[in-house]
């Protein structure tokens, strides 16, 4: 990291969160690897990644997967450019990969999700931009860090024009259900065009070049995302400073924990003529059968079908303390947290 950006960023490396990935892909292949991230042995992870692929660990349908994998493993090992180049090739990978997934998701419907190539999920994308930027703060470069934050903040717009028109469809399904099944039309509002984390890089950086004034529009930016997005950023704005007329301001910036992963969900959906009943069952974690839901829609005949959704599943985490060092000494630090 350059002198320049020293009095302004510490760059914290902790556990490296993985890709979620699809519920079909086996994922005990990320122990060990897991394991050297814990012990923070980033280089052994980095080769525990590669060694995999090598391996056919990660099947050519998960090249996403991979290419996330590799550039956040990189990142941790701080091996910056090639952390970047693993992630642009990840966030080419998810575009042609989520064309290719528009033709192939009906063959989905009728055999598996297994036959999907996993494009990645919008938050698993949007990081791609916001780990980059990581990269490039810690290497001195802040143009190229400011071309990953206004990546991401495009990519937020278009999320929220994405799923702005699925829910003005969804509420418009009221309207339309001639049948008048029991079904809440009603969509929450959801906001994705700012994000806090990209908010507080940016104010960082303006800050760090002296320029103030874009700095407090990130700030204030930064504090709408908690005000209009309570669902996502359920804890209080943080006491966050950019401008100090006598110190400097040192910013320390760490992913601690395990990330969700995600699981399968197994549903099973019955029809009775005799009731006018859709049911939707599934088992439990004590393996007994469960109603998920039900419908009450007319049907001619009696079905039975089995399915699979998939469903995030979160990973607990304890860490035992998080301690900040500069030149050997310490300034400060965190308790045991869950």
């Amino acid at each position: 990291m350059g002198t320049k950006w020293a009095a302004t960023f510490l760059l914290l490396y902790l556990f490296l969160f993985f890709a979620c990935g699809s519920v079909a892909t086996k994922k005990a292949f990320y122990d060990p690897i897991t394991a050297e991230l814990q012990d923070n042995n980033f280089d052994a992870a980095v080769q525990k990644i590669e060694n995999a692929k090598a391996d056919n660990k990660y099947a050519k349908k998960d090249r996403f997967l991979y290419y996330v994998d590799a550039g956040l493993a990189y990142h941790y090992a701080s091996h910056f450019d090639v952390s970047n180049q693993k992630l642009t090739q990840a966030e080419d990978a998810a575009d042609e990969l989520f064309t290719k997934s528009i033709s192939r998701a009906a063959a989905s419907l009728m055999l598996n999700d297994n036959v999907l190539e996993y494009a990645g999920e919008d938050y698993e994308i949007l990081y791609t931009n916001l780990i980059k930027t990581l990269n490039y703060i810690a290497k001195g470069d802040f143009d190229d860090a400011f071309v990953e934050i206004r990546r991401a903040n495009e990519k937020l717009n278009l999320l929220e024009h994405k799923y702005g028109e699925v829910s003005q469809r969804f509420d418009k399904g009221s309207l339309d259900d001639t049948v008048k099944v029991d079904i809440n039309y009603r969509a929450k509002k959801i906001r994705f065009n700012n994000d806090a984390f990209a908010r507080y890089l940016s104010m960082h950086m303006y800050s760090t070049e002296g320029k103030m004034d874009d700095a407090r529009i990130d700030y204030d930016l930064l504090r709408s995302a908690f005000l209009e997005q309570p669902h996502i950023y359920d804890f209080d704005v943080p006491d966050i400073k950019y401008f100090s007329e006598d110190k400097e301001i040192l910013s320390v910036v760490a992913f601690a924990g395990l990330a969700p992963v995600k699981e399968a969900l197994n549903l099973r959906l019955r029809t009775d003529k005799d009731l006018d009943l859709v049911q939707v069952l599934y088992t439990d974690p004590e393996r007994k059968d469960s109603e998920y839901g039900h419908l009450p829609i007319s049907v001619s005949e009696d079905f039975y079908f089995k399915f699979s959704i998939p469903q995030i599943v979160s990973r607990p985490s304890y860490i035992s303390r998080i301690r900040v060092f500069v030149d050997s000494e310490l300034i400060g630090g965190f308790g045991a947290y869950r």
